[in-house]
């Protein structure tokens, strides 16, 4: 009982460290998605694709050459998504240690650290999730109930197209970045299980991105968050180390299928390329790859999840049992009758 209440907990807070990176507990993310035209319809939306996309993720699934391509597509995306983290790493800790924005120490030891980490296994991820996320949720829920909320934007339904679209669009791309570590958690648990893992994990996600945008609607910094820490030293602590443990845990996600493009020989080599591609890439900032590479993704993101689907066990068994009681009446028909002389 106790171990199957950890492996819950612990892949919980791994898919939610997964997604609640950079843009998402900057509010950066949340504000190009849902704050141009937010409304419930939107959010249930994303809640109940969420919950789907998770829960298909998690299940065994035919390894098909189409899935294979995405696959790779994936890797080749999250290697721009951790250069994307690295980038955030040094614009959260930079000023604090007061280097020039162009200086790459930051990007290179995290960079270095998120290879060996990735290294030992998505347990060591689901590990460090599960140590930072608690204190993570802590202090968003300190932020959002010291902080003005705008209720104002509220509304049933969207106003047009776009509004219904971008909802599906940003689950679409958290899922597909955090699509490798998700499959590798499903390998550990059975189909309740995953269905719980589903839901939960969506619920956080979704009333965190309720309460983040009430804070941080028609805010442009490029960290948002960050307006909180400008109090005492020990409050500014827990935020910029809460804001480091959120973004740090979506880098150790995105850079665990950024190294599954190594070809089995010669791993360690080709690793230390994908290192250095990902911390040249951390040169340029974040929100630029927010706004522009992340739409592509979501689109992509919702394309993967109709093969994902389709390849899926549950899809496959379903589509056995329709299919078997009339192959099953057409053998009881060939076969030679019995009991016959």
């Amino acid at each position: 009982m106790l171990k199957r209440l950890f492996v819950f907990l612990s892949s919980v807070m791994t898919v939610f460290g997964s997604i609640v990176g950079a843009g998402f507990i900057s509010g950066k993310e949340i504000n190009a998605f849902f704050g141009s035209d937010f409304s419930v319809g939107g959010l249930y939306a994303a809640f109940l694709f969420f919950s789907l996309f998770i829960f298909f993720l998690m299940l065994p699934r035919e390894g098909n050459g189409t899935e294979r391509v995405l696959s790779v597509l994936i890797s080749v995306s999250n290697v721009v998504v951790s250069s994307c983290m690295l980038s955030a790493l040094k614009t959260l800790l930079n000023p604090v240690f007061r280097l020039s924005e162009n200086n790459l120490i930051f990007p290179v030891l995290f960079a270095i650290s998120a290879f060996f980490i990735c290294g030992k296994g998505v347990r060591a991820i689901s590990l460090f999730s599960l140590v930072s996320m608690p204190l993570v949720i802590a202090v968003l829920l300190l932020i959002i109930a010291g902080a003005k909320a705008d209720n104002s934007f509220i509304k049933i339904s969207p106003y047009g197209a776009f509004g219904a679209a971008m909802p599906v669009l940003y689950v679409g791309i958290n899922c597909v970045l955090s699509s490798s570590v998700i499959s590798d958690l499903g390998k550990e648990t059975d189909v309740k299980t995953a269905a719980a893992i589903s839901f939960a994990s969506a619920f956080i996600i979704v009333l965190f991105v309720f309460l983040l945008l009430r804070v941080f609607i028609g805010n442009t910094d490029e960290m948002p968050v960050l307006s909180f820490a400008k109090g005492g030293v020990f409050g500014a602590f827990f935020i910029y180390f809460s804001v480091f443990s959120a973004v740090f845990s979506t880098l150790l996600s995105s850079f665990s299928s950024a190294m599954k493009l190594r070809p089995e020989k010669r791993g360690k080599a080709w690793g230390a390329v994908i290192v250095c591609v990902c911390v040249f890439l951390s040169r340029f900032p974040f929100s630029g790859i927010v706004e522009k590479f992340y739409p592509v993704i979501g689109v992509f993101g919702t394309a993967y999840f109709i093969v994902l689907v389709f390849s899926s066990s549950f899809f496959r068994e379903g589509r056995r049992a329709r299919t078997f009681p009339p192959l099953k009446r057409r053998e009881l028909r060939c076969s030679p009758s019995r009991g016959r002389v």
